[in-house]
């Protein structure tokens, strides 16, 4: 993360900001209001997918022919799809045996074993990786951290608005 943590836990989000704006002609329009007005922080994560477009007969295979899917669902129920295509790079660095948390306002730590898997999205960062690619590093609250390469990025919405009283 480039704007969002340091080792001093300082988020510039002015910074941020400013730095998607650079990205808005390499954006659709859909992708660039999604990633400038939408957070997804306590989203549940429902599933990540990897495609291989050379095989099976896709008609869009290209240059890079790797494709990734997230699906999350956030608090008022609406489910979104962020679809990479053009995947250069994905890695995914995940432990699912326990977890480390340290207690607010006192000096208790503990561990415990892990009963949410990936658990839920704590904040993400999308910037330039280059010229041609994009990067969006993502941070659930698991610890775990999900890095992706990627030429274009589409995002869908479905479902419905949660009511309230």
């Amino acid at each position: 993360m480039k704007f969002l943590v340091s080792e001093d836990e300082h988020w510039d989000v002015g910074r941020y900001e400013a730095s998607l704006v650079e990205l808005r002609d390499r954006l659709s329009k859909r992708a660039y209001a999604f990633f400038t007005r939408k957070s997804l922080h306590d989203a549940e994560f429902l599933s990540l997918g990897i495609e291989n477009q050379a095989v099976g007969g896709s008609k869009r295979v290209g240059r890079d022919p790797t494709a990734v899917e997230i699906r999350v669902r956030d608090r008022s129920l609406y489910e979104f799809t962020l679809r990479y295509s053009g995947v250069v790079h994905i890695s995914l660095s995940f432990d699912g045996r326990s977890k480390h948390f340290s207690g607010l306002g006192n000096s208790k730590e503990y561990w415990t074993e892990d009963k949410r898997g990936l658990d839920e999205w704590a904040y993400d960062e999308l910037t330039a990786y280059d010229d041609r690619y994009l990067c969006h590093e993502i941070r659930l609250h698991s610890e775990t951290t999900i890095l992706i390469h990627f030429l274009r990025i589409a995002v869908t919405r479905r479902g419905q608005r949660l009511l309230s009283n």
